[in-house]
């Protein structure tokens, strides 16, 4: 386990050091995606194996956050202990999987990709994608239930989950429990639904016209909703940092004597930067979701006019 610790400390330096999780998701996702589609179209139950074990153990996780220290990590308590405590090679498995991205970034990419191709001019490139999209939709909404069902103790505001500390000039004990409980209480409820409905057997019995209404009125406020939640977590991290527009150059002058590391620099230049590529998805999807409606409203149109 060391030597692939220290594997993952490698990629993790050399490879995603700075690159928001927004970015290292999809990136993930479309290289799963090219290389995996035609075996996920033709073996889609295989593909949602591990994101089903991912969950249930994060549903377990977080169970034993409510159940233990509300918010540490479940130290001594019997599920770990049964795994085999600091020495697991399954909770090592698992850390693993979080640390090359495979988890709630992958989860994050192949939904950004799901969304994205429902509005996308239909290249070849995105009629390929659409042959999976309901497989992409499964495995990634999995992923995403797995993340939030381990940080379900932060949905109970004000509780001692993890929350920012409170900062000079804004109230994050406030903010975060807000963005996390609130707007994460929400992402669920839209997510079970057409999460459930993409499987292919319970699609299979539904009316297809109620299927579409149903995918389109729950999906579509979700990844909206899951934008303003990037950009609400990352803005509150950015705000726990020093005012960096007022006091850059007298940060950069001090910094050696201060307790602003490296790390620290790149993790908040990192989730800046994931703002505001947040900020850009939400805009361009609106656009281009209005720009399909639009489109579909002309062809409508002349149709009637013939």
């Amino acid at each position: 386990m060391k030597t692939i610790d220290r594997i993952i400390h490698l990629i993790d330096t050399q490879l995603w050091t700075g690159v928001p999780v927004v970015v290292k998701g999809f990136l993930i996702a479309l290289v799963f995606v090219v290389i995996f589609r035609k075996t996920i179209k033709a073996h889609p139950v295989a593909f949602y194996v591990y994101p089903v074990i991912y969950l249930v153990w994060h549903l377990f996780y977080g169970i034993a956050q409510l159940a233990t220290s509300g918010g540490n990590p479940p130290y001594n308590t019997p599920l770990y202990e049964a795994l085999g405590g600091d020495d697991s090679w399954v909770l090592g498995i698992i850390d693993w999987i979080g640390h090359l991205g495979l988890g709630t970034d992958l989860g994050i990419g192949l939904l950004i990709i799901v969304m994205f191709i429902g509005v996308l001019p239909k290249t070849e490139f995105v009629k390929k994608l659409f042959t999976i999209r309901t497989e992409m939709s499964v495995i990634g909404a999995t992923l995403l239930f797995a993340h939030g069902f381990s940080y379900l103790y932060s949905m109970f505001p004000p509780g001692k989950g993890w929350l920012v500390n409170a900062n000079e000039g804004y109230d994050f004990n406030f903010a975060f429990p807000l963005v996390y409980g609130f707007l994460g209480f929400v992402m669920v409820a839209l997510l079970l639904l057409p999460w459930i409905t993409s499987f292919r057997f319970v699609r299979k019995k539904m009316n297809e016209r109620i299927w579409k209404k149903l995918q389109t009125y729950t999906a579509v406020p979700f990844f909206v909703i899951m934008l303003f939640f990037g950009i609400g977590m990352n803005l509150i991290a950015v705000g726990n940092y020093p005012d960096y527009a007022a006091n850059m150059d007298e940060i950069i002058k001090t910094s050696w004597d201060s307790e602003i590391s490296l790390g620290t620099g790149i993790n908040f230049a990192s989730d800046l930067l994931a703002a505001k590529i947040y900020t850009f998805l939400i805009v361009a999807y609106i656009v281009l979701r209005i720009k399909k409606v639009r489109g579909k409203h002309r062809s409508s149109d002349a149709l009637i006019a013939e």
